[in-house]
């Protein structure tokens, strides 16, 4: 059976619809929360999959980690490669046994605009 082409659009724009419509939320941007071990903090994820986390750190002070992230599904995976403050590397000065507890493997959704990574709740930063 052929469709008509005037009446293919009324399947395609309902179909477009829904499949925008369906598509999940996408965590990349800036969002704020408390970090264990940093306190408030700024968290921002890129489209190229780049992470870099902003707060202080105690014994150290203000800290910038840097790193990539990864998703499949519902799980996020954060590694971070580096740490800086004052514009130099600090990540030797965190014991080797710590520099895993860094990184993250956890769930992660969108609900009612704020961000979720596992129980830590971000809001989106202005």
């Amino acid at each position: 059976m052929r469709i008509a082409p005037r009446f293919a659009a009324l399947f395609a724009v309902p179909a477009l619809v829904v499949s925008i419509g369906c598509a999940k939320p996408t965590p990349v941007g800036k969002w704020t929360g408390p970090i264990t071990g940093l306190g408030q903090s700024t968290l921002e994820l890129t489209a190229d999959n780049k992470v870099s986390v902003s707060g202080n750190l105690m014994l150290i002070g203000a800290v910038t980690a840097t790193g990539t992230y990864s998703l499949d599904g519902d799980k996020i995976k954060i590694k971070i490669n580096d740490l800086m403050s004052g514009g130099k590397s600090v990540l030797n000065m965190v014991p080797a046994n710590m520099r895993g507890a860094l990184d993250q493997n956890d769930t992660w959704k969108i609900e009612d605009g704020a961000l979720f990574i596992g129980t830590t709740k971000f809001d989106k930063a202005n």
